[in-house]
């Protein structure tokens, strides 16, 4: 018997093209001297098959655009030339072939199965291999190597086929369809029918057995004698057998031939999933020496009742009629749909399959916009300033050690940040980066810079840097920090004061009741209703607003076992009141000027006046280091902090100043100074002058306290925890997320020296180590460093009075493009009044 899976060979040009063309938006171009490959272009349309021995080749033509070093820096914030016309043409190359069982596999390993393979062969650079030079062959290399390998093992289809094991394959071209062949080879012939971009043929004698494979086991268990045949025979385009039973009876003298015919018809029944099905219409006949009618009788309800359509897994529909079917497994390779449509037949066999359904690929095109440095700025939250106050901003005056110079870039359409390359004032500008995350495949990133101005003032050069993505490369400069004037006090004049109003107020609801809400009134929508969640990665989420704040919400007074609700644009959260009535509740906004609504109800309707307080800690976003983050995290007694990273030098230890600025790098082989820029004499005199190198008393760290949870966790028998996440800035208050091992997250109360489920926690959120007035997270092979607005201790915060006019305020939640919440609830007692955000002018300008 022989097997074929056949494919369309438009159909194949186009899905290798497709993934081609989504493998090239995430991947890194390699560069040469003097100039880069700005990107890579798949030549619409084109492509073609090539038969290599057992194999098939499929080749894509590709545009290559190169700028070269000279044009890239001519051109800033803008198109350099080169990008819209190609320089040379390129020729990719896919292989597709067979690995069967006992062939070695990339690892070295035997291969257990029948493997489809579809492997990226070194390109043909062309005429580019003269101006890459000496690194081509390292280039055509590097091409491959990207490139993904998508393996198929196609034993499912096979077995149910009737061919458990294969020892003999290979793959042809015929009549613009690629096949390929298992079993021995027979004569090459297209198979597939119209409307079948695809199928899996198999030949006469193998739907012959395929047929047998089901019905004789069974037969021949309760019928031991009995012969079984089977002979294809298609009617028409139906896939047909005619299966038959024969066997002798003998009675004394009286003999008998009994034949049960069991003609099959196959159909194609799709589905989820899909089943090949065979309707089998069965009749008995016996041929007896008797003129004894009765004995024709016996023989036959002896047969009949032999034969039970159960026992081949198949299910009657009518008087002597039954069905036998059989689930399609899917065939996945490289996200394409293989669907299961029709089954035809043909005089040399049986054709099953349909269409080939290639998804659709967001290719937006490529833009960067960049934001100049601009002048000092200060950004205050009005949770900060209540905690001393009434939460009005503050009256104290502007300077260069609390205002900071703040830029941006934002990409659209990259694929994927590859590199930021800081060419002047210094590389060791790149700490004042918060990027996405190099290696982070995106269509949009936003690159935050923000500039102590006691660096940013004295700026000799402006600020530019490459930016790389597999989309284009290009030349950003942002400009100098516009110079300040400061007074003999250090005031300094043109600075800019932002206030954020992330305090917390009283909503009134339809019913009379009142939840606590962020947002103002004027929006129409409910953040209460069913929507997909939107939830990025915590570095993405910590680094995309240039921070976060955190609130804990404490509630007192609640019937034991009472749900809390909160709902914000990235946050859902159930929380439930423990025995005595009391609930925590964790929730984190991005610190930034754009908010969406946000609000906290009690789910039976109730009002939140009077049973609530809360303590805010805000993460300021300061900069940004190479290297992952390792453990040591601590300052000192003066505000200094001692980051601890490792790199491609190693193990590195970075000190930040109580300033935010980095004097030096402390390295295991010694200290190697690092300024910047020089601060002016007074500046620097003055920053020396509070240094103090005692450290604090020791505390426990913030690893400590999460590993003590996670144990507690696990003796309250809360098992499949993968990372216990500490509320950041509130280490202590017993309140921490636990990320299950399948994705899912729990909010954990640990008050009271053991662990509890509080409730359910969906959102972004990750580790961030706290210590004195600074903070780190990971940040995806780097270090984020925060400025933090620590709580204030004991649990205080702004408590809400119960005559507290209820209003709405201004805060900042959540950027533009994110959307409302998502998992929702069905109902929340009556109707909520919805929330609006404000628009407020952003400071990233």
């Amino acid at each position: 018997m022989g097997i074929e899976l056949q494919l369309l060979g438009s159909s194949l040009v186009a899905l290798t093209s497709r993934t081609l063309r989504q493998s090239l938006r995430s991947y890194c171009l390699p560069t040469f001297a003097g100039a880069s490959i700005d990107h890579l272009q798949v030549v619409p349309g084109a492509g073609s098959l090539n038969p290599v021995g057992s194999d098939v080749h499929v080749h894509l033509p590709v545009d290559v655009f190169i700028v070269t070093d000279a044009d890239l820096v001519a051109a800033p914030n803008s198109l350099p030339n080169g990008t819209t016309t190609p320089a040379d043409r390129i020729d990719f190359v896919f292989r597709l072939r067979v690995r069967l069982a006992g062939q070695p596999r990339p690892d070295g390993r035997p291969e257990t199965g029948s493997v489809l393979v579809f492997e990226p062969m070194e390109p043909d650079l062309g005429n580019l291999a003269k101006q890459i030079g000496d690194d081509a062959a390292k280039v055509r290399q590097q091409f491959k190597a990207s490139l993904p390998a998508p393996e198929v093992d196609l034993r499912p289809q096979l077995a149910l086929l009737g061919m458990p094991s294969v020892t003999r394959a290979d793959i042809v071209l015929v009549n613009g369809i690629v096949a390929v062949r298992f079993g021995p080879p027979g004569a090459l012939s297209a198979r597939l029918f119209t409307g079948q971009q695809w199928g899996l043929f198999v030949d006469g004698p193998g739907v012959e057995q395929l047929l047998r494979s089901r019905i004789e086991p069974r037969l021949k268990q309760r019928l031991p004698l009995a012969n079984v045949t089977a002979h294809y025979a298609p009617s028409g385009t139906v896939p047909h057998v005619d299966l038959a039973l024969e066997m002798s009876l003998s009675v004394s003298a009286i003999k008998a031939r009994v034949v049960v015919n069991l003609p099959c018809d196959l159909s194609l029944v799709p589905g989820l999933p899909p089943v090949l099905r065979a309707t089998i219409n069965w009749s008995t006949h016996v041929f007896a020496n008797s003129i004894f009618s009765i004995f024709e009788g016996i023989a036959e309800r002896f047969v009949e009742d032999a034969i039970h359509p159960a026992d081949f897994g198949g299910q009657t529909i009518g008087d002597h009629l039954f069905v036998i079917d059989n689930a399609l497994p899917a065939i996945p390779l490289l996200g394409v749909v293989f669907r299961y449509d029709s089954a035809f037949g043909s005089p040399d066999g049986m054709t099953i399959g349909g269409a080939v359904l290639i998804p659709g690929l967001l290719e937006p095109p490529f833009a960067l916009k960049a934001g100049a440095l601009g002048g000092p700025t200060r950004l205050q939250l009005c949770s900060k300033q209540a905690r001393t106050g009434s939460g009005a901003p503050s009256g104290e005056p502007l300077r260069l050690d609390n205002t900071l110079s703040y830029g941006g870039v934002v990409i659209s359409g990259g694929g994927k940040l590859c590199a930021i390359e800081v060419r002047t004032p210094s590389p060791s500008y790149a700490q004042y980066i918060g990027p996405p995350g190099a290696g982070t495949v995106l269509e949009e990133a936003s690159l935050s810079v923000a500039i102590p101005y006691t660096v940013a003032g004295s700026m000799s050069k402006p600020m530019t840097l490459v930016i790389r993505t597999p989309r284009g490369v290009r030349f950003v400069d942002l400009g100098k920090a516009p110079k300040v004037v400061a007074d003999a006090t250090g005031r300094i004049e043109g600075a800019r004061d932002f206030y954020i109003k992330d305090c917390l107020n009283v909503v009134p609801l339809d019913h009379a009741g009142a939840g606590l809400g962020w947002g103002d009134e004027h929006v129409d929508i409910d953040v209460f209703k069913t929507r997909r969640l939107e939830e990025p990665d915590w570095s993405l989420y910590a680094h995309a607003s240039g921070g976060f704040v955190v609130q804990l919400v404490r509630a007192n007074g609640l019937d034991a076992g009472e749900l809390l609700r909160f709902r914000s644009a990235t946050h859902a959260i159930d929380v439930v009141a423990d025995g005595v009535g009391r609930a925590v509740v964790p929730v984190i906004f991005p610190l930034s000027p754009t908010m969406a609504p946000a609000l906290l109800v009690r789910a039976n309707g109730r009002s939140l006046e009077g049973h609530v307080g809360v303590s805010s800690a805000s993460f300021e976003q300061h900069l940004t280091l190479p290297g992952r983050l390792m453990p040591g995290f601590a300052t000192s007694a003066s505000g200094q902090a001692h980051v601890p990273t490792h790199g491609r030098d190693g193990r590195v230890v970075h000190t930040v100043t109580a300033f935010g600025v980095i004097e030096q790098l402390q390295r295991r082989d010694g200290e190697v100074a690092l300024n910047p820029q020089p601060l002016p004499p007074v500046e620097r005199r003055r920053i020396e002058s509070q240094l103090n190198p005692q450290p604090l008393p020791p505390v426990e760290s913030d690893e400590h306290a999460a590993r003590r949870a996670s144990e507690a966790a696990d003796r309250a028998g809360i098992h499949g925890i993968e990372q216990v996440v500490l509320v950041p800035g509130f280490a202590s208050s017993g309140a921490a997320v636990a990320i299950m091992t399948n994705g899912s997250k729990l909010l954990l109360d640990l008050s009271r020296g053991s662990a509890r489920v509080a409730g359910t926690f969906e959102g972004p959120i990750g580790a961030v180590h706290t210590a004195g007035p600074w903070a780190v997270t990971a940040a995806r092979g780097q270090t984020a460093v925060f400025r933090v607005s620590a709580p204030a201790r004991q649990g205080g915060g702004n408590r809400i009075p119960e005559a507290a006019t209820p209003r709405l305020v201004e805060v900042s939640l959540a950027s533009p493009h994110q959307s409302v919440p998502a998992s929702a609830l069905a109902s929340v007692g009556p109707e909520m009044r919805p929330i609006r955000p404000a628009a407020v002018t952003p400071p990233l300008t």
